[in-house]
């Protein structure tokens, strides 16, 4: 303020050079003071900072006394542009950050790209080295074979050199490989060459060549097989050639996954078929690419077999829906609808899964997933059975769970699913239900007969003796218990050597496998004359249980250990 003027009615305050008088009134004010003036004492002289800073902006003045922010306009205008400078930066370095994290994406998903080329060219490096040497199998083959007097057909140049200085070592270096096949006392092939064994193909054996075409993949790949069978076709009479046409359509037909699963092999069979089956072998050609055809429509239908007027109808609750147990389905029912399944996963399993040991080795869900999945219901199945015991706190419900699910079990001997069979009575045999012995004592007798004779069945003394009678004298409609092949399988493999010399394959390892699979194959294409209720095969598939110890501390909780002993 320029002048400290006090206002009308209130009190005057106190300011230095003004005296209290000793009356009650005030001293009469000095002659400034009633012109309106402030004396020149009492005028403010400001700070030695405002006095160097005159002509500069104002400031403003915070409640608590401090000094503020300018408020010139020139200044606000400048805090806008930094702030709006400020938000420009932190938008750019959000794209970029989007933009790095778009990079990192691309330059991991090139690296894959480039470790799946690099995979590729060793495959390709591996199967061409494996060529090179059957391709000089073969021609020691082919030589050896040829008519007395008769001139092997010499290739142009360069033609049988597939990879130069990669696997190109002869069979002949070897003192211990053989000039001709290994036959045993049978007249069986005993082992050879791969270039012998696939110069066997051309021979009039339908035995040997469905055995072979089981068993090659453990001892050369796909396509090798695939080139020499196509450098055999070229420099073969017409006699011959019918027989390598005949050989790549069972080829085809039964085990189209090769061609399937890898575009390669599929593009080298068609190159095979456009370049070399003209003029008069036109025909072999369009038989072969409608055996093709018919593969593939194959594999992308679904298997629906025709059912007629005999098959029995099916025995379903009287309300049915996905909350059901399947204690709470008739047991003949469901024991017919384990069948459909069963046998529907069996059929899926293609000889390919089985050999080399696929199913037991790393990376055995993309090799074998079929059986991968046939094991896993078989396991799932059993915790289940275990836990539909232990889960009922009532001993009269306990009696009544185990009693159903003897008579599923009964009922699945009957019509030979002993793979669910054996599920079922290992659910029944678990220590988490065999321990519950007051519930055991409650079955009737004719349930527990029945239950020790299924027990008899599937006991694993003699190697399961009474359960491969069984098998070999039925006749299909049946689902073996898979365990039983995957055992000898597993024996063959492990106590067989692959080779009986550096570079001579055991095949007679490969004709029990292949027997081995030929026995189990038998039952992949017969279905149950049954009618399929989808609702009842959903809760079959969805139904798991509990772990061992789990189910075992779930089974001391019904029936515990004082009730036990008592």
């Amino acid at each position: 303020p320029s002048s400290i003027v006090p206002r009308s009615g209130s009190p005057m305050p106190r300011y230095p050079g003004l005296k209290k008088s000793n009356s009650s009134g005030s001293r009469p004010l000095s002659g400034s003071f009633r012109k309106g003036k402030m004396p020149k004492s009492l005028k403010r002289r400001g700070t030695s900072s405002e006095r160097l800073g005159e002509g500069t902006s104002p400031v403003r003045r915070s409640r608590s006394g401090g000094a503020s922010t300018s408020v010139s306009p020139q200044s606000g205008s400048t805090d806008m542009r930094l702030l709006k400078k400020l938000t420009e930066a932190r938008q750019r370095l959000a794209e970029l950050d989007i933009a790095e994290v778009h990079h990192r994406s691309a330059l991991e998903q090139l690296e894959t790209d480039l470790s799946h080329k690099k995979e590729f060219k060793r495959e390709l490096v591996d199967d061409m080295g494996k060529l090179q040497v059957v391709v000089d199998d073969f021609t020691l083959a082919s030589e050896s074979t040829s008519p007395p007097g008769s001139s092997p057909r010499v290739a142009p140049r360069g033609e049988c050199k597939i990879a130069s200085g990669i696997g190109s070592r002869s069979s002949s270096d070897s003192p211990s490989t053989p000039s001709q096949l290994v036959f045993d006392e049978g007249g069986e092939v005993r082992g050879g060459t791969v270039g012998q064994l696939v110069m066997r193909l051309t021979a009039l054996d339908p035995m040997y060549m469905s055995q072979f075409l089981m068993t090659f993949r453990s001892f050369t790949t796909t396509r090798v097989l695939l080139a020499l069978l196509r450098k055999i076709f070229e420099r073969s009479e017409r006699a011959e050639q019918l027989r390598i046409v005949n050989l790549l359509k069972h080829w085809i037909k039964n085990f189209f996954m090769d061609f399937d699963s890898d575009a390669v092999l599929m593009k080298m069979l068609l190159d095979f078929l456009q370049d070399d089956f003209r003029l008069d072998l036109s025909s072999m050609g369009t038989q072969l690419r409608q055996v093709i055809k018919a593969a593939m429509d194959e594999t992308e239908v679904e298997y629906n077999p025709v059912l007629d007027s005999s098959v029995p109808s099916p025995i379903l609750p009287k309300v049915l829906d996905y909350t059901l147990l399947l204690t709470d389905i008739d047991p003949l029912e469901l024991a017919r609808q384990m069948c459909i399944r069963d046998q529907a996963m069996l059929r899926k399993i293609s000889p390919q899964e089985l050999t080399a040991g696929n199913w037991n080795s790393r990376g055995k869900e993309e090799k074998s997933p079929n059986v991968v999945a046939f094991i896993s219901r078989f396991n799932a199945l059993g915790r289940h059975v275990t836990f539909l015991v232990v889960r009922e706190d009532r001993l009269k419900n306990r009696i009544r769970v185990v009693e159903l699910l003897i008579q599923l079990a009964s009922h699945l001997h009957e019509m030979a699913n002993f793979n669910a069979l054996l599920s079922v009575l290992a659910g029944l045999t678990a220590s988490a239900v065999s321990r519950m012995k007051k519930t055991w004592k409650g079955i009737s007798k004719t349930a527990l007969q029945t239950y020790e004779e299924l027990r008899v069945f599937v006991s694993s003394d003699s190697n399961y003796k009474h359960c491969r009678e069984a098998v070999e004298n039925i006749a299909p409609p049946c689902v073996p218990y898979l365990g039983i092949y995957l055992k000898d399988l597993v024996f063959i493999q492990d106590g067989t050597p692959d080779r009986l010399g550096p570079s001579v394959v055991n095949f007679a390892k490969r004709r029990r496998i292949a027997e081995v699979i030929t026995a189990l194959s038998l039952f992949r294409h017969t279905p149950y004359p049954f009618r399929p209720v989808p609702v009842i095969q959903h809760l079959i598939d969805k139904s798991d249980g509990l772990s061992e110890v789990q189910a075992f501390n779930l089974s001391l909780l019904s029936e515990p250990k004082d009730v036990e002993n008592r």
